[in-house]
C-alpha cells in the first residue's frame, strides 16, 4: 500500500488517570462547585479556559481524575505565556506542566492532514490520530503497516508515536413516528446503526445519525421495517448526516433493550469534569464515561473526518451503536445532548469511544436541537 500524504493530530486532551491523592481533597470542593452550575455555563467556562490556553501558546489539556484537576500542557522551551492565574476568574482547578514538543510541529502535522490524499489501495485502511498531552506526543493508531507512517517519525523525531490500534465502527427496535434517538436503523435488514437525536434545519425536523452508516439518498428503515425517511444532508468533514421525510420528536431512548423515552432538554459540548452516557441499539444505555478531549483525525474507508470527542471508562460500545446519542444528566435529571457516536479505538491498552461533539455536528449541518 502506498499513502500519498499524511494525516493527524489534535488539539485537546487525553484522560489517563494519575495518582495525586494529596491534592485531590484540597481542590475537590472547587470543582464540585463548578459541577453545580448549569451545563451550558460549564461548557462555556471549559471553552473559555481552552481558548485562553491556546491563545497563550499552550499545547493541550488533559483531565487528572485523581487530583480533580485540569492539566494545561505547555512547551518546555518556554514558548507559552500561559499561567493558571490567567483563568482564575473561571473558578476551575488548574495546574501547568511542560512537554518537549512545539506547537508549530503539531500545526505542521495538522497542515499535512489538510493536504491528505488517499491512495486507491487505502480504501479499507482506518486510522485515528491524537495529541496525547500527557506524553507530549502525536499518536497515530492504525492496523496498517507502521512503515506507511514512517514519514512522520522521520520528520518529527521524538514527537510522533505509532501504535497498533483497531478502529471499530459501530453501526430499540420498533420505533414509530415521531421518531426518537437511540433506536435501531438499517437498510432493509442490513447495516445496523442507531438514531442519534432530532434537530431542526430551516424549519424542518430531521434525525441525526453517523455519516459512515449510510450514503446520500438511501432509504433508512427501523427495526421492524418501518420507513424512517432518506439521507438528505451529509456533512463534509464530520461523521454526521440527516435523515428526513418523516416526523421526529425531542426524546431519546434510555434504559435497556425495550427502552423508555426521556425528553431532551438541550445540547452542549462535553466537559472533562462531568460523566456522560451513550444509548445505542446494541449495548443500550450505559453511563459513567469521562470526556477525554478531541482527536485530530479519523480515517474511514477513504474518508477523513476530524474533530471527534473521546470518552473513556465504563461499558464499551459495540457494533450497531454508531449514530447513538451521547448525553449528560444534570443534577435535576435533565438530559443535554453532547454528541453522536462513531465507534471505538484501543491505543496502548486504553479504549476510547469517539463521537462527533454537538457544536461540530450542529455547525457542519446548520441545525439546532429539538427538545421534548
Amino acid at each position: 500500500m502506498r499513502l500519498l500524504r499524511t494525516f493527524v493530530s489534535v488539539v485537546a486532551a487525553l484522560l489517563i488517570a494519575a495518582s495525586l491523592p494529596a491534592v485531590a481533597t484540597a481542590h475537590s470542593s472547587r470543582m464540585d462547585a463548578i459541577r453545580q452550575l448549569p451545563i451550558a455555563v460549564q461548557a462555556e467556562r471549559s471553552a473559555q479556559m481552552e481558548e485562553a490556553a491556546t491563545q497563550a501558546g499552550a499545547l493541550g489539556t488533559y483531565w487528572d481524575q485523581a487530583a480533580d484537576q485540569i492539566v494545561v500542557v505547555t512547551p518546555a522551551s518556554g514558548n507559552s505565556s500561559f499561567k493558571a492565574s490567567d483563568v482564575d476568574q473561571l473558578g476551575l482547578n488548574i495546574r501547568v506542566e511542560t512537554r518537549d514538543i512545539e506547537q508549530k510541529d503539531i500545526v505542521a502535522i495538522e497542515d499535512l492532514l489538510e493536504g491528505w490524499k488517499w491512495d486507491a489501495s487505502a480504501k479499507n485502511v482506518n486510522f485515528v490520530s491524537l495529541f496525547d498531552a500527557r506524553k507530549g506526543k502525536v499518536v497515530i493508531a492504525s492496523e496498517s503497516n507502521p512503515a506507511d507512517f514512517q514519514y512522520f517519525q522521520d520528520h518529527f523525531p521524538g514527537e510522533v508515536e505509532f501504535a497498533r490500534g483497531h478502529l471499530d465502527l459501530q453501526s430499540r427496535l420498533n420505533d414509530s413516528p415521531a421518531h426518537w434517538g437511540g433506536a435501531q436503523l438499517n437498510l432493509n435488514g442490513s447495516k445496523q446503526c442507531s438514531s442519534g437525536f432530532s434537530v431542526m434545519r430551516s424549519g424542518t425536523a430531521y434525525m441525526m445519525t453517523a455519516q459512515h452508516c449510510y450514503v446520500s439518498g438511501q432509504t433508512v428503515y427501523g427495526g421492524t421495517g418501518l420507513n424512517w425517511g432518506t439521507i438528505q444532508y451529509v456533512a463534509s468533514s464530520a461523521d454526521v448526516e440527516l435523515i428526513g421525510g418523516s416526523t421526529y420528536g425531542g426524546s431519546i431512548y434510555v434504559g435497556g433493550a425495550t427502552g423508555t423515552g426521556h425528553a431532551v432538554h438541550g445540547a452542549s459540548d462535553p466537559v472533562s469534569w462531568n460523566t456522560y452516557c451513550v444509548s445505542g441499539v446494541t449495548t443500550y444505555e450505559h453511563c459513567g464515561h469521562t470526556y477525554a478531549g478531541l482527536t485530530g483525525a479519523v480515517g474511514v474507508d477513504g474518508h477523513t473526518y476530524t474533530g471527534f470527542a473521546e470518552f473513556t471508562g465504563g461499558t464499551q460500545t459495540q457494533g450497531g451503536d454508531s449514530g447513538a446519542p451521547w448525553y449528560f444528566y444534570d443534577p435535576r435529571g435533565l438530559i443535554y445532548v453532547a454528541g453522536v457516536h462513531t465507534g471505538l479505538v484501543t491505543i496502548g491498552g486504553i479504549t476510547y469511544m469517539i463521537a462527533t461533539p454537538w457544536s461540530k455536528a450542529a455547525s457542519s449541518l446548520g441545525v439546532s436541537i429539538i427538545t421534548g
